[in-house]
């Protein structure tokens, strides 16, 4: 399959709900609303039989993006599934109930991020630090280390 069926197939099924960026015929960025991403990601993965392959979280200016990439098996391309929600109160619906393998990526994007995923199971910290305080997200544009070593006087 390339990303051009891949386009064919998820606008024939979400008709006027995604913004396709095809990088190559191997690459797929499929940019989703909040609202819509669990039924994209059941249907790339039931439907399409995506596999998880890992899915990262970056802050941009519009706000924290976490995005879900995919593989296919015996077949070079990429589906990435693009989701951004706002800064100032980041919050998804958890995709763990669909893809297991999500449940501790999204545990770990929370913890960096503050990404709140309604519904996980144990949304609680993972790997950050037990002095980094609770509303401090080390992967934030906003973290500043040397600020932080100085409050916990570690500097």
């Amino acid at each position: 399959m390339t990303a051009r069926e891949m386009m064919f197939c998820l606008a024939e099924t979400f008709p006027e709900k995604l913004r396709f960026e095809a990088a190559s015929d191997k690459r797929l960025y499929v940019r989703v609303q909040p609202e819509d991403l669990c039924r994209v990601i059941r249907y790339v993965f039931e439907e399409r039989k995506g596999r998880l392959s890992t899915a990262t979280g970056i802050e941009t200016r519009e706000g924290i993006e976490v995005m879900y990439h995919f593989s296919f098996n015996g077949c070079p391309l990429i589906t990435t599934i693009k989701v951004t929600t706002p800064k100032y109160m980041p919050e998804l619906d958890s995709v763990q109930d669909i893809l297991k393998g999500a449940y501790w990526i999204e545990r770990e994007i929370h913890d960096f991020l503050g990404v709140v995923f309604k519904g996980h199971p144990k949304l609680e910290r993972l790997f950050k630090a037990r002095n980094i305080p609770e509303n401090i997200y080390p992967l934030r544009k906003d973290f500043d280390l040397k600020t932080f070593k100085e409050q916990k006087g570690d500097a």
